[in-house]
């Protein structure tokens, strides 16, 4: 009978990386990879067999975060301002407040529009 053993390196990576693979192994099946650490340590996912793929991401420059940062909070602003339309409050605003509300609205998305662009180039 022929046996076969292989050893593996236990590579340390964030806790956020290791849930980011866990997750995406179980996904696919493969949650017969987790073991328990030799050390006791916690568990390990053995990798034999399973190869990494980087996915080409580019890490944003700060003015790139920035950018990012602006459209979320201009999208939740916009959303606000949104839902704002469906109240008592803004019935008992006059026309011209309304149709300046609208307005402002309308420029807030074409603006989330020209950031997501922006978002897309980088």
């Amino acid at each position: 009978m022929i046996r076969s053993t292989h050893t593996y390196a236990i590579l340390e990576v964030s806790h956020a990386t290791y849930i980011e693979i866990k997750e995406k192994l179980e996904k696919v099946g493969y949650s017969d990879q987790f073991h328990d650490d030799r050390d006791g340590d916690g568990v390990v996912i053995d990798m034999h067999g399973i190869a990494l793929k980087d996915k080409g991401e580019k890490v944003m420059q700060p003015h790139q975060e920035r950018v990012v940062t602006e459209k979320a909070e201009l999208d939740d602003k916009s959303a606000k301002l949104n839902a704002f339309f469906n109240t008592a409050m803004f019935d008992k605003l006059s026309s011209e407040e309304q149709d300046r509300l609208h307005r402002q609205y309308e420029l807030m998305v074409q603006y989330s529009a020209v950031l997501g662009e922006r978002i897309a180039a980088f």
